[in-house]
């Protein structure tokens, strides 16, 4: 979020104001918060759908084959995975504004959205897991709610303090609201974008191997919970 923040504020402080279909003056940056939310959100959903559809044997390659012969690892991690799915788009949306908030040099809103987030998921798991007894799953349901909680919290403050006034996020299709294309385009915000997206996707294949390896060694799913 470092990164992501830095590349916002610097995206904010290069972009030219125009005005709205009201003749509102927009804020600088304005477009790139707009591109970036719906680059995220698109992202999501299609990471979303993908993760549903291909999340089992995934998994499987993922963690070995040892592990995932262990009598029922195989099966808890899918369902997990597939109630988590569920979650990117919101996710995803939600890292976005984080960043810009930051960016714009409001850390108390990401702050209070963190705090929103971990109530919902600390009553969740205490409700889900040990009133209603539905161990893993619950603790899926609950993480999805809280990330979910998380991002609503920052959108009105994100409207207030990013756009102008009268002004969207810019997250439906434009030929749902007829509104007039952003000054930064998806193809121009990505060639900025592209040192954060090379530093996460470094960090997932560093991640990725080193849990590939420790599912490799012996004494399976204890090495593998262990290296978790």
């Amino acid at each position: 979020n470092l990164y992501a923040s830095a590349l916002a504020k610097g995206a904010i402080d290069n972009t030219t104001n125009k005005s709205n279909k009201s003749g509102v003056e927009e804020k600088p940056g304005e477009g790139v918060v707009r591109t970036a939310a719906k680059t995220s959100l698109y992202s999501g959903i299609g990471l979303m759908f993908f993760l549903l559809a291909v999340a089992r044997p995934l998994i499987a390659l993922y963690i070995g084959e040892e592990a995932a012969a262990s009598p029922g690892l195989l099966d808890a991690a899918h369902e997990y995975v597939k109630i988590r799915a569920l979650s990117m788009p919101t996710s995803l949306l939600g890292g976005v504004l984080q960043a810009a908030l930051l960016g714009a040099k409001d850390s108390v809103t990401p702050l209070v959205s963190i705090l929103y987030s971990t109530i919902v998921n600390v009553s969740g798991d205490y409700l889900l897991v040990n009133k209603f007894h539905m161990g893993l799953k619950g603790a899926a349901i609950a993480t999805l709610c809280a990330q979910l909680a998380g991002t609503v919290a920052m959108i009105p403050a994100a409207r207030k303090r990013l756009l102008s006034k009268g002004s969207s996020l810019g997250l439906l299709p434009r030929w749902m609201t007829n509104r007039p294309p952003d000054e930064i385009t998806a193809r121009t915000f990505l060639k900025f974008a592209a040192p954060v997206l090379t530093l996460i996707l470094g960090k997932i294949s560093a991640f990725g191997f080193m849990t590939n390896a420790a599912a490799g060694l012996p004494g399976q799913p204890a090495t593998l919970a262990a290296h978790q």
